[in-house]
């Protein structure tokens, strides 16, 4: 499912709520079979809207949200109060790189851009990737992700040629290519091996570095076409980047999944995805979110539904699970209303998640 997450957003509105709800350890153990506690009688401590800016894509980073708004950069309170605006950073698709405190985003001119922020916000660099002439500025350039494996950066983008976001299951999609790119200071980046290159619309991506392994995990949706089935795969490199191994099938496409997060865990692997499995066709208005666990193979061992209590389409964009509890960030009915909604679950004590 592409997301040219400002163009073709007709709705105006912005809603976070922060919402503190006790973590049920009741999941669905998989679509469609219900076994989860009620949360509706838990309070809602405060809900903010702000009417104006038109919503991109979203990250939690530290303690504030960065967002793209009309094609700009935004970074917002989490309360959903407007915390600062840079007019001047076009920003359409984004990743944090929270321990550095950067922010690689897609926007304008085709452009990669790396933007590196100071403590109290400001920005310290503001960088155009010197990405090859030959991966030709016209090519859009969508979904940047860039991590740190020892010493070096690992930045990755995808970019297309021909047909954007097919639509028709009939038709003959673009081709999708993640490009993959390594820097020891930040500034200067020598292009490696292309991670996946399909004629099928490749989204979402998150890279992981699991530091016990020294390996780079790239997750990423594949999808078949424009709101229809998608599978979500990971590629692994051994050798920092350099070179990338075969793709491995996580969740089928049997259903739009939209990942949002990938972790490494002391076991294995977790993702997030909204989903519309339990109502598949309907896309961004009829998903919810779902949580799958799987052991260091990429053995499928468990998927849970994240019961939060959303009555409207979930279109997930990033999770934070910590030892307390778990922040949520997505919007509600992306396509007629979204609204983007920051929840908390806090958990109790326990609870086994």
């Amino acid at each position: 499912m592409y997301k040219m997450r400002v163009g073709k957003i007709s709705s105006a509105g912005i809603v976070f709520t922060v919402i503190f709800l006790f973590y049920s350890s009741a999941f669905f153990s998989q679509c469609n079979k219900k076994n989860s506690e009620s949360l509706s009688d838990l309070p809602v401590t405060a809900t903010y809207v702000i009417t104006e800016p038109k919503m991109g894509d979203a990250k939690l980073m530290s303690d504030k949200i960065v967002a793209g708004t009309d094609g700009h950069m935004i970074v917002f309170q989490n309360d959903g109060s407007i915390f600062r605006e840079y007019p001047g950073i076009s920003l359409y698709w984004l990743y944090v790189y929270e321990q550095e405190h950067m922010i690689v985003a897609a926007g304008d001119g085709n452009e990669v851009r790396l933007i590196q922020m100071n403590d109290d916000w400001t920005v310290r660099t503001n960088q155009v990737v010197n990405i090859k002439e030959s991966n030709r500025k016209e090519v859009l350039k969508i979904d940047p992700t860039i991590v740190k494996a020892e010493d070096t950066y690992i930045l990755t983008y995808t970019q297309i040629e021909g047909t954007v976001n097919n639509a028709d299951r009939d038709a003959e999609n673009g081709v999708y290519t993640v490009k993959c790119m390594r820097s020891e200071d930040a500034l200067h980046w020598t292009e490696t091996t292309d991670i996946v290159t399909h004629k099928n619309n490749i989204e979402d991506g998150d890279m992981v570095y699991a530091e016990q392994s020294g390996e780079l995990y790239y997750f990423f949706e594949k999808e078949l076409y424009d709101r229809g089935p998608s599978s979500i795969c990971v590629i692994i490199s051994k050798d920092g980047g350099l070179t990338w191994g075969d793709e491995i099938e996580l969740l089928p496409a049997e259903a739009d999944h939209e990942l949002a997060s990938a972790y490494v865990t002391d076991t294995g692997f977790c993702i997030y995805y909204s989903s519309d499995c339990e109502r598949a066709g309907t896309s961004y208005e009829g998903a919810k979110i779902y949580k799958a666990i799987f052991d260091e193979d990429f053995s499928p061992e468990e998927v849970r539904l994240a019961d939060i209590e959303e009555k409207k389409g979930i279109l997930l964009y990033d999770v934070k699970d910590a030892t307390e509890g778990v922040c949520y960030l997505y919007v509600q009915n992306y396509l007629t209303e979204n609204h983007l909604v920051l929840k908390k679950v806090v958990r109790r004590y326990g609870d086994d998640e």
